[in-house]
């Protein structure tokens, strides 16, 4: 299965995602980002149908296997794609100044590789404890 990066920003309230790594783009949104992933797929089908409608069997042949989305938010500007995420309590989860961590979100500095993997876990870890929260 052929792995296509969708590059997500949020604009307007709107999620916005386009495919990075293939031959020509394919653009979805959503309200939503599961939205936008359901529209991303929709999207995809659609120009895989067109381009089989054009005879480009190379790009077809490429991807009529299925594929799968890997969506990829940057961290410079994260603070204005996600408003839910606490910049300061993701810093101190992953043990990063809150000021260094700023400045990695206003693309003011670039973390290291490392680095980097420390604050995507940290993300992912947020979002796993919210997944389990049961609201009374």
């Amino acid at each position: 299965m052929k792995k296509i990066r969708v590059t997500v920003r949020k604009e307007n309230g709107v999620y916005w995602g386009n495919t990075e790594n293939i031959e020509g783009i394919v653009v979805a949104d959503g309200k939503t980002l599961e939205e936008l992933k359901h529209n991303m797929q929709e999207a995809f089908a659609f120009h895989l149908e067109q381009c089989e409608e054009d005879k480009d069997y190379d790009f077809v042949n490429k991807y009529k296997k299925g594929v799968e989305f890997v969506y990829e938010i940057a961290l410079e500007g994260i603070s204005q794609q996600l408003p839910e995420l606490n910049i300061a309590e993701l810093a101190r989860r992953v043990a990063i100044s809150p000021v260094m961590m700023r400045k990695y979100a206003t693309g003011k500095s670039n973390p290291s590789e490392k680095r980097l993997l420390e604050i995507q876990q940290g993300i992912r870890d947020i979002g796993r404890e919210l997944s389990q929260v049961k609201l009374l």
